[in-house]
């Protein structure tokens, strides 16, 4: 207690006399970036989601809060300085296109509550003192005394120790330190230390991953909403749909007498087949007229059979003074100022252009366009509703139904991190899972009270486990484009374990081309072959198997294997990444965080069938390797081994999470978990760290060797 308020006692001296050191305006160090969202995976993955859905535009014009959640996100940034730098704004946020970095006064910041655009909270600290005698500096106190005007609660606050010559040497327990010193100043208290668990130093790649999860918290809300006004909304498209319905004999009545009282006039001399080629495509013509009115506006007042009567009245109106201008001499209007318009003639008998000559549509064709016409506009309404449902099912990925958001469990993932005896961490059926190498008791309690003395685990509404996990016992799934079955042998039958799956392509800078797999599938110096011919399309150039003592330190397990491309005959290769219709796209690699993942739809492509497997990702957990939990069974199977998993729906680019390697079955829920890695870990081994990765969408073809 003595040394607290020692310590609470020394910060106050210093915090009363920076006024006096230290000057400088608000508007000196409050600026407000919109960077590139695609720096943010949980952000760029929303965004593409949503964009994406047909309904999109329709929407924007019925959900205007869409537009808003949808907008550029921001990030607030308080900095003690002059401007900050690009190469700043890559070390502290990422490594991002910043489209617009400004000063802004703490007045214009007043009204940040309100904003619905994705948000974070950044502050910019310097420190001041060398390793083990750190302490906040007087620009410090100055930049959190500003803060504090606009954001009173600090635990939405990303808080990042900026590069200098002194944090360079800085290490966790400074930034313990350091944290502490802030919540004592920001609270009144150092325990327990919120802050450090949002404290990062200007090197950690962390930083960015929680940005993004920061943004994606701050638009939580709005997508709610949203998602509630898209249940009304379909509710009432159904309402409408079941107004037409009810009223298709009076609308197609009221439609055909319209059409044969229109006034329009055939010349008695024309030729039946000009009578139908003038009504044949008016069903057509009419259907587009009444989407493009329909696109765009409010339903409510549209749909109703009085109004659909008027609508399709003017359009009537609006489609038969088209087809006037391209008619010959034997059609004419009584309208007056259409009068002395010269026409070609469309029957084949030359008569007087003042014969007053008629043809009436056929009553028959007449009706079977009114259906037709009607029929268009159900389905136009049946399509919207369903575009609208697809969209409302992509908004649930957005708005988790489980306790803890992606930011939480990063939160508690720093902490665990930051313990030198957890070996691993995870989040299954709402409990956080927190592994350790050792099973003695009082090794989980240091573990526990490390835990205890940061967070409060009760906010966090979730139940944690602290446990010694022994070896897992995986199954492999060893069984030329992405999602190729290759063979481990030349002759491998169907049912046989003898295969795996093609991953994705790489290419060296002298132009030769390889392809990845498992190790487990095509090992140290052996073949791959192409199942069919049986012919040999590569050889094994370098492997990384699990466990073994070629590992780097503080690297992930990985089971990987490298072959290069040396058919025996020529063979064509597809480069890029598999969509979810089986189009290739140009594609883009995952470097966020396991937490980014978490309730996100993911897919695969693998060799056995069906090829195309898709889920949500309900739990994931990382140790040796990373632990996935899907929502559906049999998202994997035997021969899947070495299948890219990419995350998301996005029609345009596919973002390359995750290697499959194999299942592992929990010993006490027996459900399945997939085994994979991260497919960025693989791409920074020493040993390809030079070779690129094929995400073009590019056909070649390899001449055999």
């Amino acid at each position: 207690m003595r040394k607290l308020l020692s310590e609470r006692e020394s910060i106050k001296s210093r915090s009363n006399t920076l006024d006096k050191k230290v000057e400088q305006s608000d508007t000196d160090m409050i600026f407000l970036i919109e960077p590139d969202p695609d720096t943010y995976t949980s952000i760029s993955l929303t965004l593409k989601t949503l964009k994406a859905c047909e309904a999109y535009d329709f929407l924007k014009a019925h959900l205007l809060e869409l537009n808003n959640v949808l907008q550029k996100p921001r990030i607030v940034v308080y900095n003690h300085g002059d401007q900050l730098s690009p190469e700043e704004l890559n070390h502290y946020l990422g490594h991002t296109t910043v489209s617009r970095c400004e000063r802004i006064s703490a007045e214009d910041l007043g009204n940040c509550h309100q904003w619905t655009s994705p948000l974070a909270i950044v502050v910019l600290l310097t420190g001041s003192g060398g390793h083990g005698s750190c302490r906040l500096s007087h620009s410090d106190f100055v930049v959190l005394k500003e803060m504090k005007k606009n954001f009173n609660d600090s635990r939405y606050i990303t808080f990042v120790i900026k590069k200098s010559r002194l944090s360079m040497q800085y290490n966790l327990d400074d930034v313990n330190h350091l944290s502490e010193e802030i919540q004592l100043e920001l609270c009144g208290t150092s325990r327990p230390n919120n802050i450090f668990l949002n404290m990062f130093l200007f090197n950690d790649k962390q930083i960015s991953v929680r940005i993004g999860l920061r943004m994606h918290k701050s638009i939580q809300g709005h997508l709610f909403n949203i998602k509630q006004n898209s249940n009304h909304l379909i509710n009432e498209i159904k309402n409408q749909c079941t107004i037409l319905r009810k009223a298709r004999e009076e609308l197609t009545k009221s439609l055909c007498e319209s059409i044969l009282n229109v006034d329009v006039k055939y010349c008695s001399h024309a030729l039946s087949e000009i009578n139908q080629t003038f009504i044949k495509p008016l069903a057509f013509e009419l259907s587009n007229f009444l989407k493009s009115e329909i696109d765009g506006k409010l339903l409510k007042p549209l749909i109703t059979a009085k109004d659909v009567k008027i609508l399709l009245k003017r359009c009537l109106t609006a489609v038969m003074k088209k087809k006037l201008n391209h008619v010959g001499n034997g059609t004419y209007r009584k309208h007056t100022k259409l009068r002395g318009m010269k026409y070609r003639p469309l029957c084949s008998t030359s008569h007087s252009s003042s014969t007053k000559c008629i043809c009436q549509f056929s009553r028959i064709a007449t009706a079977n366009t009114a259906q037709k016409i009607y029929a268009e506009l159900i389905k136009m309404c049946t399509k919207v509703k369903e575009d609208v449902e697809t969209f409302r099912r992509y908004l649930e990925d957005e708005c988790p139904s489980t306790r803890l958001h992606g930011v939480s469990v990063h939160e508690l993932k720093t902490i665990a991190n930051r313990q030198g005896m957890v070996s691993g961490f995870g989040y299954f059926d709402e409990t956080v899972c927190v592994y350790i190498n050792s099973c003695k008791e009082e090794d989980k309690k240091k573990v526990f009270n490390f835990f205890e003395q940061y967070l409060n685990i009760a906010n966090y509404n979730c139940k944690y486990v602290i446990e010694f996990r022994k070896k897992r016992e995986i199954t492999y799934f060893a069984k030329l484009q992405n999602g190729s079955r290759i063979n481990k042998f030349p002759r491998t039958g169907k049912n046989s374990k003898g295969y795996g799956t093609l991953g994705m392509f790489l290419k060296d800078n002298k132009g030769t081309y390889f392809f990845t797999t498992c190790a487990h599938v095509i090992e140290q110096d052996e073949e791959a072959y192409l199942p069919g011919d049986n012919s040999r399309i590569g050889e094994n150039v370098f492997v990384r198997y699990p466990n073994t003592s070629n590992a780097v330190e503080n690297t992930k397990n990985m089971d990987f294997s490298l072959i290069r491309v040396s058919p025996e005959s020529d063979i064509e290769c597809k480069l890029g990444l598999k969509s979810t219709s089986g189009s290739f796209l140009k594609g883009q690699i995952f470097k966020g965080d396991i937490s980014e993942i978490l309730g996100r739809r993911l897919y695969k492509w693998g060799a056995t069938e069906p090829h195309l497997q898709t889920g949500k990702c309900i739990g994931i957990e990382e140790e040796e390797f990373i632990y996935i939990e899907m929502d559906k069974e049999n998202f994997a199977k035997p021969g899947d081994s070495g299948a890219i998993i990419c995350a998301g729906n996005n029609t345009d680019t596919a973002l390359a999470a995750f290697v499959l390697v194999g299942e592992w079955i929990g010993h006490q829920d027996r459900k399945k978990r997939y085994v994979v890695y991260k497919v960025s870990d693989a791409l920074d081994l020493d040993n390809i760290k030079d070779f690129t990765p094929c995400l073009c969408t590019e056909t070649f073809t390899v001449v055999s060797s």
